[in-house]
């Protein structure tokens, strides 16, 4: 009696042939990917909703402050107190007004996306550059977009489009200019003369003035970029020259030269001498004795 036969598979025409198994691939691909796609659908949700529900544990906290303490309060003064715990925010930041009145709170989700809610909007929505939340300034406003890590896809805030600046007097010049919506910061470098080369005078500022100084009659040249988050605006450039010196011999080194003398019926004053402008000088005379004294400008 001789043992079956074992078939030759090599020779077999069975399941396993090369189509079926390209076929097969392609169904387990298919099926991945529509798996992964699954995935990573769940997962930015998964993570906007946490940033939402951080939003919600504020809210809790600052209803908690308000009903007995009347008032709502800063992020740390929630932690401090102990109506906020530390785990419920790790990417969430409040920020409430110098009175307590309002509050903004924004929470960062791990997709980049900036969330935020106020006493009055207590439904968390997306926080965008040019959002307005009431409740705090400007600058207030950018700092705490910073302390959450910026905005991350915001394009960088427009360039400045009132720069001022001025001669504050014959040795210092003030640049000024409105808050850019959306800026989180302002960079602000100057030069003086004809120097080619920058000099950095603010890295970063939240105000929205400056003030810069040279010898008189020098010229001073300032640009400000407006900064979002890590970038940055094209420059706004202004230039001013500063006046000649304060006064020439403004303590009379030199007898009057550089001073006219006038005479005024002023009680007690023997005579005054005026020097240009609102700039003036008169001597005093008490008995015997005499004594000067020169006026000058408060912001010179």
């Amino acid at each position: 009696m001789h043992p079956p036969a074992i078939p030759d598979l090599r020779r077999s025409s069975g399941a396993f042939d090369l189509p079926s198994i390209i076929t097969g691939v392609v169904v387990v691909g298919i099926l991945a990917a529509g798996v992964l796609a699954a995935i990573f659908g769940v997962i930015p949700y998964a993570q906007n909703n946490g940033a939402k529900q951080d939003l919600s544990s504020i809210r809790t906290a600052e209803g908690v402050a308000k009903a007995k303490d009347n008032r709502f309060m800063d992020h740390q003064r929630l932690l401090d107190i102990g109506y906020l715990q530390l785990s419920s925010t790790k990417q969430t930041k409040v920020k409430s007004d110098e009175k307590g009145t309002c509050y903004v709170a924004l929470a960062k989700s791990g997709t980049g996306k900036v969330f935020y809610s106020t006493d009055t909007r207590t439904d968390p929505e997306i926080f965008e550059a040019d959002t307005e939340t009431g409740c705090l300034t400007p600058e207030e406003l950018a700092e705490l977009v910073e302390e959450v890590g910026g905005i991350g896809d915001a394009a960088p805030a427009g360039a400045l489009k009132d720069l001022k600046f001025t001669a504050f007097s014959a040795i210092e010049a003030k640049a000024t200019w409105d808050a850019v919506k959306g800026a989180s910061g302002y960079k602000v470098e100057y030069r003086v003369g004809d120097s080619a080369d920058w000099t950095v005078k603010a890295e970063k500022t939240t105000t929205t003035s400056i003030s810069i100084n040279a010898l008189p009659e020098q010229t001073v040249s300032v640009q400000v970029y407006a900064l979002t988050g890590e970038k940055t605006s094209e420059p706004s450039t202004a230039t001013v020259k500063l006046p000649d010196s304060v006064l020439k011999n403004p303590s009379f080194e030199q007898g009057t030269a550089h001073w006219d003398l006038t005479f005024v019926n002023w009680s007690g004053v023997t005579n005054t001498q005026s020097h240009g402008g609102s700039n003036s000088a008169y001597t005093r005379q008490s008995g015997s004795k005499f004594t000067q004294t020169v006026t000058v400008p408060a912001e010179t």
